[in-house]
């Protein structure tokens, strides 16, 4: 199991050599070593004699030095953990907006601060890169063939990263702009 800091999120990745009645794995998070929460989900291969290698990422990484270790679970609920891995993520913001939040089917992003080419990163709330584009100062993301929920927007500017948790929603009960 490895976790490896990135200019915007935490890389998580590991194999495994065969895997017997595997349901799902578990990446957790710490910020002291001892209180864990739950950052990814990924199904396992049941049972299978050849290796396996398995990718997720930690979209909103703890500023600072983390904790990460992997959960195992078998369909019995049986379960073991890796070894801990400890991270330093340096985040560097950048000064993106999203409006309005929550959306109905559209939205805008924007980022005047400069000229640059902003790519932008959608996630679901499980964690699955949905969507990759890239602007400049503005644009608007077409997003009615995805079902209500909450998303994650990460925009990465010149290695400055930020973050926007959005909510899609058929009947938005305000709109608000996101800063």
């Amino acid at each position: 199991f490895n976790a490896n800091p990135t200019t915007s999120e935490v890389d998580l990745n590991w194999a495994t050599a065969s895997e017997t009645n595997n349901n799902y794995f578990t990446v957790e998070r710490s910020a002291n070593g001892t209180d864990w929460t739950n950052v990814a989900q990924v199904n396992g291969a049941g049972t299978s004699t050849s290796q396996k290698n398995y990718q997720t990422f930690d979209i909103k990484p703890l500023n600072g030095t983390s904790y990460y270790r992997l959960k195992q679970t078998d369909f019995d609920g049986n379960y073991t953990y890796s070894n801990d891995v400890a991270v330093n993520f340096e985040e560097k913001t950048t000064a993106a907006s999203v409006y309005p939040n929550p959306f109905n089917d559209d939205f805008s992003i924007t980022d005047f601060s400069d000229n640059s080419t902003h790519q932008i990163k959608i996630y679901n709330a499980q964690g699955n890169n949905i969507y990759v584009d890239e602007f400049k100062n503005e644009k608007q993301i077409h997003m009615s063939s995805f079902p209500d929920g909450i998303y994650f927007i990460k925009v990465v500017t010149n290695n400055k990263t930020r973050v926007i948790k959005i909510i899609k929603s058929k009947t938005p009960r305000t709109v608000a702009r996101s800063d």
